[in-house]
């Protein structure tokens, strides 16, 4: 259907992620409402996770060069053509494709952005405590009702300590 297709790469997380779950994709790359190429990525390992989750750059690197060997597989999904709607609608049309992903992945999409996962950071290396995190990431999804919403969840139990009682 193009004439010209253009190639783009682009790794809509923008983040990282330890394998278990997915952040929400922002919309920006589906804004133009054209048909994207889904592309999953998996790092298969037995003794560390290359996919740098909650660790300095530094023992990352350390910890990737001193493993005897690091996978990636790669599984490439049709390509996603959008509907009108979702040309309309650039988080509808994310949301779609990113639950495309998600089924191949097998990992859950949890309703948080990019500041939150920073926030999330600072409560692991001890410099926010529990509450002061669930705060700080409440704050910075006040906006979007799709996260405020995932809080009221996490709020029927109490962080105590670096976990939470359910």
């Amino acid at each position: 259907p193009f004439r010209h297709p253009v190639f783009c790469l682009f790794f809509k997380i923008r983040t990282t992620t330890n394998g278990t779950g997915m952040v929400r994709f922002r919309t920006g790359a589906f804004v133009a409402g054209l048909p994207v190429k889904p592309v999953a990525v998996r790092f298969p390992f037995r003794h560390f996770n290359p996919a740098w989750e909650s660790m300095s750059l530094r023992e990352h690197g350390w910890r990737l060069m001193t493993q005897f060997v690091n996978h990636v597989e790669l599984v490439e999904l049709p390509t996603y053509f959008p509907s009108e709607e979702e040309k309309e609608n650039p988080r509808l049309f994310a949301e779609n494709v990113q639950a495309e992903l998600a089924a191949v992945l097998q990992q859950p999409v949890h309703p948080l952005n990019r500041q939150q996962k920073f926030v999330y950071h600072k409560f692991l290396v001890g410099k926010l405590a529990a509450d002061e995190a669930l705060r700080e990431a409440r704050a910075l999804g006040a906006a979007d009702e799709v996260v405020s919403d995932a809080y009221s969840e996490v709020e029927k139990g109490v962080a105590v300590g670096g976990k939470v009682e359910e």
